[in-house]
């Protein structure tokens, strides 16, 4: 059973978006972390109580991910060829930082601005640089579901060798071929 070229298209923008989404989980706790360590590394009483600092660091996290899903950075459109899904990511890179300033200056928690700080620009880097390698990766993907169509007007014996070299030129897609011969000369006496 063939399926078409359409519905493989949304079956794999919807399995990108699911990736995507548990790729920026990882980086936005990954960066969180990171930006933890180097805190810490220069501060050795900044991490008092592990138990406050892991309720920081789900805060910040849920922040980031509620701020990229208000952009819709994970919905399945953004996935289909020619789309940019980076631009939700840079949009709600910045909103989140905001939003994460003014929490804490209306609030005054005691909290590092310099590990915040830290955390946001991590954060906003590796996310926009996974964003940006993983959609790479989807171009490559896509252009393994998409079919050429190739006319080839030659003579049948010539056409294998015609169509061998063909899908040897490139081995990213997938080939239709169709054959047209060319038209006969007849010799006018």
């Amino acid at each position: 059973m063939k399926i078409s070229a359409k519905k493989s298209l949304a079956e794999i923008a919807s399995r990108s978006a699911g990736i995507a989404f548990a790729l920026d989980i990882v980086v936005i706790i990954f960066s969180a972390l990171f930006a933890t360590y180097l805190r810490a590394r220069f501060d050795s009483s900044f991490i008092e109580s592990p138990g406050l600092l892991a309720l920081r660091l789900t805060i910040y996290s849920t922040i980031w991910v509620g701020g990229l899903h208000l952009r819709s950075a994970w919905a399945r459109s953004n996935f289909l060829p020619g789309k940019d899904s980076l631009v939700n990511v840079a949009s709600a890179s910045w909103r989140v930082a905001v939003l994460i300033f003014a929490i804490l200056y209306l609030i005054k928690l005691p909290i590092s601005r310099i590990w915040v700080g830290t955390m946001l620009v991590t954060t906003s880097i590796c996310l926009t640089v996974g964003r940006l390698v993983y959609q790479e990766h989807l171009k490559s993907q896509f252009a393994l579901h998409v079919v050429r169509r190739v006319l080839v007007i030659c003579t049948h014996e010539d056409f294998s060798s015609t169509k061998s070299e063909l899908e040897n030129f490139s081995a990213n897609y997938n080939y239709e071929f169709y054959r047209i011969s060319p038209p006969v000369k007849q010799d006018s006496k």
